[in-house]
């Protein structure tokens, strides 16, 4: 049997509907995972958030965050230094949401709040948190690496 066109471009056939196929069974397998269930109430919201990240940049200065030590620290503009600041911290993972965390801000009289990260999947977080000072509402986020 002599090998020509027709053989080369069935082959060639085959190849590429192997490779689909693989393709479409790896894209049926790979599980992507919504920011939130409730997109369309938090989408109503969203005004609001933009008010209280205006309110966090109208501060004076942003919101800090760093990892040092196993450690995550939010260091709060010092005009609210020694004010008492309350609120809540949600770190995200985005390729897994079984590592999402909410953590509630303890801020000592510096203005600076410690969240251990020991025991933490490795990898990005996204890091939003709520927080009032002196009776405003603030909103600041960012993206952190946990080593």
């Amino acid at each position: 049997m002599k090998f020509n066109w027709g053989h080369g471009i069935f082959i060639s056939m085959v190849i590429f509907v192997i490779m689909m196929t693989s393709f479409m069974v790896r894209a049926f397998h790979n599980q992507e995972e919504l920011v939130t269930e409730n997109y369309y109430a938090e989408e109503l919201k969203y005004q609001d958030r933009i008010d209280r990240m205006t309110n966090a940049t109208e501060a004076g200065e942003a919101m800090r965050t760093e990892v040092v030590a196993g450690a995550l620290v939010l260091t709060f503009p010092a005009r609210f230094a020694g004010a008492p600041i309350n609120g809540s911290a949600h770190l995200l993972k985005p390729n897994d949401s079984r590592a999402d965390r909410t953590v509630e801000l303890v801020v000592d009289n510096t203005g600076r709040c410690t969240i251990d990260t020991q025991g933490w999947m490795k990898g990005v977080y996204h890091l939003q948190v709520d927080w009032n000072a002196e009776g405003v509402d603030h909103y600041s986020e960012d993206h952190i690496h946990v080593p």
